[in-house]
């Protein structure tokens, strides 16, 4: 059982969380919380860490689903309340958090839609719903830059 807030996978995983930079580099993201973990098992997602408090688990029927599952995983590991709250960044944890990989996602055929400096998210939230139900095959999203007023 992971116990130390300076365990090596704990200051990994908190590593990850504060430096976008890194995440991409390693193409990996943090899931934190029941729910989010839970999907990635059952979708099949690769997880590289997982850490997780099999007593705060137990609370509640979908926790004791979760450990059931992380119990058989070689990535799974059993830590405490306080090495987890090091390794996340909520105020409460729920008791699990993990580093998964980006998959692997091959285009679809059809029409492609490239996102160009839209900056606000809910313009993007909006383009994006109105993708899926035209039947997009892809989306692109440009990485922002920044423009001054002068070049507008």
């Amino acid at each position: 059982m992971i116990t130390s807030t300076s365990n090596s996978l704990v200051k990994y995983i908190r590593s990850l969380s504060a430096q976008a930079k890194e995440r991409r580099r390693e193409r990996v993201f943090v899931l934190e919380g029941i729910r989010l973990v839970h999907d990635a098992v059952q979708a099949g997602a690769e997880l590289r860490i997982v850490l997780y408090d099999a007593e705060h688990l137990s609370g509640s029927e979908g926790g004791r689903g979760l450990v059931r599952a992380l119990m058989e995983r070689s990535d799974s590991h059993l830590a405490s309340p306080q090495a987890i709250g090091a390794a996340t960044d909520t105020v409460t944890p729920q008791g699990v958090v993990a580093v998964a990989v980006w998959p692997t996602i091959q285009p679809r055929d059809g029409v492609r839609l490239v996102l160009d400096m839209v900056q606000d998210p809910g313009n993007v939230g909006t383009l994006l719903r109105s993708a899926e139900a035209s039947g997009v095959g892809s989306i692109f999203c440009t990485k922002a830059r920044r423009i001054s007023t002068a070049q507008r």
